[in-house]
C-alpha cells in the first residue's frame, strides 16, 4: 500500500443533491420489510429513506407518494482494504469512490445520480510517521494549540484520553470553531494518534507511529467561503492542497517562529537577570523562574522553553570567556537533568520534525500491512 505523507488528502465527506432516478419494480413497502431501506420521520412529520450499503449511507427526501423522484444526501468513506482509512483519497479517488457506491446501492435496487453533487461535509488531512511515540510529543503539540491566532476563531474543546495501566496518554488535541450547539457552518481542527486508532477501531497493528493532522468543514457555506466552492467536481487536489498548506503557514508555522522569537528575548532577559541577582547560584534559580512562567502561562500549554538546549546558545552570550561558557552550560545540564526532566526531552526537535513534515511536499512511503493481531512491516 501507498501512504501519501506529503499531501493533503480526502476522508470522510458528506454530499447533498444526490438525487433519486428510480427505484426497482419492488415496492418501498417491500424494501423496507427485505431492510434494503429504512423508513424515518422527523419531528415534522417529514418522511426520509436510508439506505446503507458498506459503511455508505444514502438518506434521501421525496414528496411524492411513490418515492420515484427525491434528492438526497450520501455519507462516505475511503474504502477498508485492509488498512481502515490509514490512506485517503484524492479527488480523481473518490470520483471512482462515488461511482463504486452509486453501483453497491444500486444492488439493493436504488439507483441515484452522482454526477454533480455538493459537499456539506468534507475531511482533509495529513497523515505522517513520527520518529517517536505519540504521547512523547504532548507538550509539543499543547504548544500548536496555544499558539492558534485569535482570528481562526478556535477554541481548544476537548482532549480525549486513553487509560492503560492507570496512564493517561493524550491521543486527541481538538479545537473548533463552533459557537453553539446548533451551529451548523464551522470547521475543526484535530491532531490524533492513528496508529493507536487503527489497532483500536480496526485490529490493525503497525510497527510505526502515525499522527494525523485533520481539517473538517461543516455546512455547504462553510466549504464555499474556504474553498471557492461547495461544488465536488469544481474541485482538485491544488486547490485542496493550497488550502491546507495555507491553513499549516498561518495556523502554525508562523505562530511558532514569532513565540520563538518572542521566547528567546525572554529567556535571555530572565538569564540575565538571575545571573546578575543571584551570584554563583544564579543557574539553579533562571531554570526555576523558567519553569514557574510555563506553568503559570495558560495552564503550562505556553513554555517559554522546549528543551533547555534552547538556554545553551545563549550562554555565549552572556560570558566572552570560554572557561565560564563551558561550565555553565555543564551546570544548565546537570540541573536540568536532575531537577527538571521535562526540558531534557528534546522537545525543541520535536517540534522542528512536525513543522518540517507538515511543509514537505511529494513523497510516498509504501507498506504492507495485516489485519488483526499481525503487525505490518515497513518496506520503503
Amino acid at each position: 500500500m501507498i501512504i501519501e505523507e506529503k499531501k493533503a488528502l480526502l476522508d470522510r465527506c458528506m454530499f447533498s443533491e444526490i438525487w433519486l432516478d428510480s427505484i426497482d419494480e419492488q415496492s418501498i413497502e417491500e424494501l423496507i420489510k427485505q431492510k434494503v431501506i429504512k423508513r424515518i420521520v422527523n419531528e415534522d412529520g417529514e418522511i426520509y429513506y436510508s439506505v446503507y450499503a458498506n459503511e455508505q449511507e444514502y438518506v434521501y427526501h421525496s414528496s411524492y407518494n411513490d418515492v420515484v423522484k427525491g434528492f438526497g444526501t450520501l455519507q462516505t468513506t475511503v474504502e477498508n482494504n485492509g488498512f481502515g482509512n490509514l490512506n485517503c483519497y484524492s479527488m480523481e479517488e473518490y470520483k471512482r469512490r462515488l461511482e463504486q457506491i452509486k453501483s453497491l446501492i444500486a444492488q439493493k435496487g436504488i439507483h441515484v445520480d452522482v454526477s454533480n453533487p455538493t459537499v456539506s461535509k468534507m475531511e482533509i488531512n495529513r497523515t505522517f510517521r513520527l520518529d517517536g511515540e505519540m504521547p512523547s510529543y504532548e507538550r509539543v503539540i499543547d504548544l500548536i494549540m496555544a499558539l492558534l491566532p485569535g482570528n481562526t476563531k478556535l477554541s481548544t474543546t476537548s482532549e480525549f484520553a486513553n487509560k492503560e495501566k492507570g496512564n493517561i496518554d493524550k491521543n486527541t488535541f481538538y479545537a473548533t470553531s463552533k459557537q453553539t450547539s446548533k451551529s451548523k457552518c464551522y470547521l475543526a481542527m484535530k491532531w490524533y494518534n492513528k496508529t493507536k486508532e487503527l489497532k483500536a477501531h480496526y485490529r490493525i497493528i503497525l510497527d510505526e507511529n502515525y499522527i494525523r493532522l485533520e481539517f473538517t468543514l461543516y455546512g455547504a457555506k462553510k466549504i464555499k467561503k474556504e474553498l471557492g466552492t461547495n461544488k465536488f467536481n469544481e474541485l482538485s487536489d491544488q486547490k485542496i492542497n493550497e488550502w491546507f498548506d495555507k491553513k499549516v503557514k498561518n495556523w502554525i508555522k508562523e505562530p511558532v517562529e514569532k513565540w520563538k522569537k518572542k521566547q528567546q528575548k525572554k529567556v535571555f532577559q530572565i538569564m540575565n537577570e538571575c545571573k546578575k541577582a543571584d551570584g554563583y547560584k544564579w543557574v539553579n534559580k533562571c531554570i526555576t523562574r523558567l519553569l514557574n512562567e510555563e506553568i503559570q502561562t495558560r495552564n503550562g500549554h505556553k513554555p517559554l522553553i522546549l528543551d533547555i538546549e534552547e538556554v545553551i546558545p545563549l550562554v555565549n552570550e552572556l560570558y566572552p570567556n570560554g572557561d565560564k561558557r563551558k561550565r555553565t552550560k555543564s551546570a544548565f545540564r546537570k540541573i536540568a537533568k536532575e531537577d527538571a526532566s521535562n526540558v531534557t526531552n528534546r522537545d525543541d526537535l520535536k517540534l522542528q520534525e512536525l513543522l518540517e513534515k507538515l511543509m514537505a511536499k511529494d513523497t510516498k512511503v509504501g507498506i504492507v500491512g495485516v489485519l488483526k493481531n499481525r503487525t505490518t512491516k515497513n518496506i520503503a
